[in-house]
């Protein structure tokens, strides 16, 4: 699944009028890390386990998967943080690589402090430019790094020069200076959003010595990814492991600067290991974290441990799972669903949610036909104007007749249990919608590599998108904007381009406050009933197994990243 973060709702209520104040120097440290330091072990290495598949990239100009930005939650110095906090604290952005920031140039220019006495893992010193270089390395041709469309979009956030760079006909943004230990982004337009979105890892302080043009895939002491933050990467084999150490340089010559917590020595992450198995190790304290269970786990551990305290948790997600209908791509497979908007409702007509969720487990998720999150910004209920939870087959036939195109079409799945199952489930949908599919199957974040190409073949893939910031930008913009579709590393998996929508969704992104959330509210309600790119069919939970050797006092619930921190977890 892809990634998320937050942006204060209230910040877009008010506009303009905050954009003009400085940014306050403030700790990052969380008041539940302080209160628990004390009694907290210092040391020890962590056993995680990554069932099934393999991080998407350890690059951090393109790592964007939920797993890898959990890590660098730990590993990043980015310009500013969420801190090691629960909600609300711990959803609001404070200043760590930087010191402070002010705004000017009425509100189109940032000029960041950066704070003195940051070091990289190698020793190398944390300076104004090595932000700057993450900006033009994530902006480049070559690496075709999904952070362009965050800063690059002439109806938000979009940095001067940023084209240029992405075209080849510059090697750094215009708009982006150094001036000493000063930082300065100068945006084409105000755009409320831009602290959230510079705050993304994709950002954070990079080495200059990496390369504009070839991805980081290897890591080991031949081939380093220093990293400023509490842990650094110290090594990665593909499809086998990534070994986090701390690093023994964060924050040791920063003065007026409450340090994160680092108390684990290492972590350990074994990846595409049995589903089964590394439940089994973490029951019997063999592994101490698992990044999944199998289905059948969750109602057994809420029996044994409960949802809240123990070693099992369940936490509400501002994530949705979905079909996407591929509708304008290059590839074959977007013969079916181009310019035939029946057929995309009749397959939301068609499918079961109720029966989809339920192969999840217990705690998976609750039904869903919208694209926004439960309580999203921007989110009204659609009600009797949605699809059912339930299938409507009548109806869906019906939508279906004289639609459907002749030919077998290419249905991309996850492999991970119970992926295998529930797109046998949806075949069966769509088989009596007259829709025969050939279906593939991905190794976890494979599936994007694949289904993200715009030439790709599949008429159908499944997908999920956690909030990156909460505004509905995020999911509408981002995942539904015809105008961002590139050669690879595309979220719009179902190539939905529509000029009358892209139209909508540039005047959405230009309001603030209350107009603004209208404005999406009325734009999601059109794009799932009317044009149906996508059919989602839930709002997942998230959920965690350890061991018992973690201690539970360590444990403080990152809304952002909606995970449990390394840097702030011990052993007992």
């Amino acid at each position: 699944m892809h990634r998320r973060s937050w942006f204060s709702i209230a910040m877009l209520a008010v506009g303009l009028s905050l954009l003009v104040a400085a940014g306050p120097a403030s700790s990052s440290s969380s008041k539940a890390a302080k209160a628990n330091s004390g009694a907290l072990k210092k040391g020890g290495t962590l056993r995680v386990d990554l069932p099934v598949t393999d991080i998407d990239d350890i690059d951090p100009s393109l790592a964007y998967g939920t797993t890898t930005w959990h890590i660098e939650y730990s590993t990043a110095l980015k310009l500013l943080t969420y801190p090691d906090a629960a909600a609300p604290r711990g959803s609001r952005l404070v200043p760590e690589g930087a010191s402070s920031y002010r705004v000017s140039n009425g509100g189109k220019t940032y000029t960041f402090t950066i704070r003195p006495g940051f070091k990289f893992s190698n020793g190398g010193a944390v300076k104004a430019a090595n932000y700057a270089f993450a900006i033009n390395r994530a902006l480049g041709k070559d690496l075709q790094s999904p952070a362009f469309q965050f800063v690059a979009d002439e109806n938000a956030t979009n940095i001067v020069g940023a084209e240029a760079v992405r075209a080849g006909t510059a090697a750094k943004a215009s708009g982006v200076k150094v001036r000493g230990n000063k930082l300065s982004i100068t945006l084409t337009k105000p755009d409320a959003t831009f602290l959230a979105k510079i705050s993304m890892p994709f950002f954070q302080a990079m080495p200059t010595t990496l390369s504009r043009q070839n991805k980081v895939i290897n890591v080991d002491s031949g081939h380093p990814l220093p990293s400023a933050g509490p842990y650094y990467v110290s090594e990665r084999v593909p499809n086998r492991l990534v070994t986090l150490k701390k690093n023994k340089n964060y924050a040791k010559a920063v003065r007026k600067f409450k340090k994160r917590p680092a108390y684990l020595s290492q972590v350990n992450i074994k990846t595409t290991v049995n589903l089964e198995a590394s439940y089994q190790e973490v029951r019997a304290n063999q592994a101490d974290y698992t990044y999944d269970i199998p289905p059948t786990a969750p109602a057994e551990l809420g029996r044994q441990y409960g949802t809240k305290k123990g070693r099992f948790r369940v936490a509400t997600s501002n994530c949705v799972s979905y079909i996407a209908m591929n509708s304008g791509g290059a590839g074959s497979g977007a013969a079916l669903f181009r310019n035939n908007p029946k057929l995309r409702q009749a397959v939301n007509y068609g499918i079961n949610r109720n029966a989809m969720v339920s192969l999840s487990g217990a705690y998976a998720g609750v039904p869903t036909d919208q694209y926004l999150p439960r309580g999203f910004p921007g989110y009204k209920e659609l009600g009797a104007k949605g699809y059912p939870n339930a299938s409507n087959m009548t109806k869906a036939r019906s939508l279906a007749s004289g639609n459907v195109r002749s030919g077998t079409w290419k249905y991309y799945y996850g492999l991970a249990s119970p992926g295998p199952q529930r797109m046998e489930l949806v075949r069966s949908y769509l088989s009596q919608l007259g829709i025969r599919i050939d279906p593939q199957g991905f190794r976890g974040f494979a599936i994007y590599d694949a289904a993200g190409k715009r030439d790709s073949p599949h008429a159908f893939t499944t997908g999920g998108w956690c909030q990156d910031y909460s505004d509905p930008y995020d999911f509408i913009n981002v995942l539904l904007y015809g105008g961002n579709i590139q050669a690879e590393n595309n979220n719009n998996l179902a190539y939905f381009n529509n000029a009358a929508y892209n139209k909508r969704m540039e005047s959405a992104a230009k309001l603030i406050g209350a107009k603004r959330l209208a404005a999406y509210s009325k734009l999601e309600n059109d794009l799932v009933t009317k044009q149906g790119p996508w059919a989602a069919w839930t709002q997942p939970t998230n959920q965690f197994f350890f061991s018992n050797r973690v201690n539970p006092k360590s444990l403080v619930y990152q809304s952002i990243y909606e995970a449990y921190p390394y840097n702030l977890t011990a052993l007992k």
